[in-house]
């Protein structure tokens, strides 16, 4: 849908447009916080080819300006060219045009662009912790907001279900399990899995010879020993049954699933072909070498000498099969930023052994979570939350906060409004920082219901809702009558389209976190300036109220985009 935002953007462009500026050079702006105006082109960038001062230019041309269909007027300030407009007929297209969208508001044009999102990518020895809830709410937002900009989203998750630490919580529940079984321990399944691979860690630390047994037993999987492969069944089973849980709980679906243990036998022909190419070489021990010192990243062992694969030739086989099995455009990989290093060779390589144009690839890297007190978490040694733990907990707070509130509130109506509380509280931390910074979680600060939080956005959602429940049902939205903190608001519910534009082509659903944010502050700001239901004027009454209905369409809207379920009440 071509929106009257866009509308008045490219009505300013074709105005601008002429012998001296071409089309490519106009950049269209927000005007900094205090300066009039709805849109500014700054005139910098025409400065040297017009010969004259960026200020000249802009008073020169503000002359020039006449109203048209959506624009009112031009003026200059300092090397600005500030653009206003036409409100009156602005608003109408507006108010039509989200009446009509309602939960599609805001949404960009369908492309033809295919972007594989892969994340989680967790191993089956263990629940997920606080570190996959900040990767599984980047993904899960990622995912959302790509398809709102008209892209075709495939949600990938790896599961790493082989290897030596997997085998770990398996020996361990060999020698001290018995015949303990989720139900037995009273243990969500993926917790009593955890349980074993935290206890190995433990016990090698006083039993170094574990460590040489685990290897047998790695060896043993890869042989297909009966008794090994049967007790890798029965655990992964758990582990899967357990997160299921949890994924369903915070609203995480993939399209594709993939098992390390399916594929981490192939790729070795991938390292067969870049030898006969030339592109990598056979140490005088056998093993093969590639070197990448041209990038600044040193050199590469793809194949030791005893014959087997390192890890990265897995993963250059495993971008491939993405690739090829789902026919992307875009494969983008949501892993902390402590694999950095693996990932610039990995996109390297497969641009340099031609399997992958290295442009396709992107590594969404992102800083850790950390304790409310700055200490690091390890599940290994059981230090830090488990995802699920600190879900409930959050519920639980939750709960006490709303019941001080509302005592009278139905026991279903209690459980969904915590959770979803809870659930906001969370997501709102984990998605609000830059990816690159690392997050110091801290619980009560999350659940506060003012300031910079989830529970916070719920809330203007619900009081919005409350308004609007008791104004009763409006026949249709008209705004006829604003005031300037209005006027702010009606703006920037017409400027989503920016934002979802942003948000998704940086890779950052921080973007539609702050764009949120401010509106919920905008709002507040006008609610205690300006009555509504009360007011006498039916004409601003009405206009009013139909900002608000419009304002709730674009929180919900873009609630959703955060992975967070909007409350009616609060």
């Amino acid at each position: 849908m071509n929106y009257v935002w866009q509308q008045f953007k490219q009505e300013v462009k074709n105005w601008l447009v002429s012998e001296e500026v071409r089309a490519e050079d106009i950049v269209l702006e927000k005007p900094p916080e205090g300066i009039a105006g709805d849109v500014a082109w700054p005139c910098f960038v025409m400065a040297k080819q017009l010969g004259k001062s960026p200020q000249e230019i802009a008073t020169e041309w503000a002359k020039k300006v006449r109203p048209g269909e959506l624009i009112a007027k031009a003026e200059a300030n300092g090397p600005y060219l500030n653009f206003f407009i036409n409100k009156e007929k602005y608003y109408q297209w507006l108010a039509k045009e989200v009446g009509e969208c309602g939960e599609m508001y805001g949404s960009l044009p369908k492309t033809d662009q295919k972007i594989g999102v892969e994340y989680l990518s967790p191993n089956t020895n263990k629940p997920l912790t606080i570190g996959h809830a900040r990767n599984g709410s980047i993904g899960k937002s990622l995912v959302e907001i790509l398809r709102f900009a008209g892209y075709e989203v495939v949600p990938i998750v790896l599961y790493n279900d082989r290897g030596v630490h997997i085998c770990k919580s398996m020996l361990a529940y060999c020698k001290w399990g018995g015949d303990e079984t989720p139900e037995t321990a009273e243990l969500k399944p993926d917790h009593l899995v955890g349980k074993y691979y935290i206890m190995f860690g433990q016990k090698a630390e006083e039993d170094d010879n574990l460590n040489d047994e685990v290897q047998q037993w790695l060896q043993r999987w890869e042989e297909g020993d009966r008794e090994v492969m049967s007790v890798w069944k029965k655990m992964n089973d758990w582990f899967f049954d357990g997160v299921g849980q949890t994924l369903d709980r915070v609203g995480i679906a993939f399209e594709k699933k993939y098992l390390e243990s399916e594929m981490y036998k192939f790729g070795k022909d991938l390292v067969e072909d870049s030898i006969k190419a030339g592109k990598s070489y056979v140490l005088d021990d056998g093993a093969v070498e590639v070197d990448l010192e041209d990038m600044k990243l040193g050199k590469k062992i793809l194949r030791r000498n005893d014959g087997t694969s390192v890890y990265m030739v897995q993963d250059l086989y495993f971008a491939k099969l993405k690739l090829d099995d789902l026919d992307l455009d875009k494969s983008i990989y949501v892993v902390g930023s402590e694999q950095r290093y693996h990932f610039d060779v990995l996109f390297e390589l497969l641009d340099r052994f031609g399997i992958a144009d290295k442009s396709k690839m992107y590594h969404l890297a992102y800083a850790m979570v950390n304790t409310a007190e700055g200490k690091k978490m390890s599940s290994r040694a059981g230090v830090g939350d488990r995802w699920d733990d600190l879900l409930d907990e959050l519920h639980h707070l939750a709960k006490k906060e709303i019941l001080s509130r509302d005592i009278d509130i139905s026991e279903d109506e209690l459980e969904d409004r915590a959770e979803k509380i809870g659930q906001a509280a969370l997501k709102f931390v984990l998605l609000n920082q830059d990816v690159n910074k690392a997050i110091n979680f801290d619980k009560e600060e999350a659940l506060r219901f003012d300031g910079e939080t989830g529970p916070y956005l719920l809330y203007t959602y619900a009081r919005i809702q409350s308004i609007l429940a008791k104004a009763g049902d409006l026949a249709y939205l008209e705004i006829s009558d604003t005031n300037p903190e209005m006027d702010r608001i009606l703006m920037e519910i017409s400027r989503i389209t920016d934002y979802v534009e942003r948000s998704a082509g940086e890779y950052n659903p921080a973007v539609m976190i702050k764009y949120l944010y401010g509106l919920c502050q905008d709002f507040n700001n006008f609610y205690h300036q300006h009555r509504v239901i009360d007011e006498k004027d039916e004409a601003k009454r009405n206009s009013r109220l139909a900002m608000l209905k419009m304002l709730s369409i674009v929180l919900k809207n873009g609630l959703r985009l955060l992975g967070i379920d909007a409350l009616e009440r609060m």
